[in-house]
């Protein structure tokens, strides 16, 4: 096979990232479980800058308090479910994206831009 090249899986996956899905669910990649031991948390809570441009993530061992909500973990597809984002907040997952996360770590919170197009 002098004529192809062989696709080497073994290099660096990419960057940790949240994803926001057009059902309000929050996806973490498997880059992002790992580096953050997402294995370890069942519950997170969701916090809103004032002018809805930054949302910020902490993760918690469990999932129990009235302002937390529960991680699903299936093989592939960690998410949560955050539709207050749209009923509350006017975030609405067919116009806005998440970029990159930013990790706090004094405060242990993962932070990230909101960006919106226009409509």
């Amino acid at each position: 096979m002098t004529e192809w090249d062989q696709i080497d899986f073994s290099g660096p996956k990419g960057e940790p990232k949240l994803t926001l899905r057009k059902n309000m669910q929050i996806g973490m990649n498997n880059t992002f479980v790992k580096k953050y031991q997402i294995d370890n948390y069942d519950g997170v809570e969701v916090f809103v800058a004032k002018d809805k441009k930054k949302i910020a993530f902490k993760f918690s061992a469990s999932s129990d308090a009235e302002k937390k909500t529960k991680i699903q973990k299936r093989p592939n597809n960690y998410h949560f479910t955050v539709t207050e984002l749209r009923n509350l907040f006017e975030i609405d997952a067919r116009k806005c994206e998440f970029g990159p996360v930013n990790y706090n770590q004094g405060e242990d919170l993962f932070i990230v831009d909101v960006v919106c197009k226009e409509a």
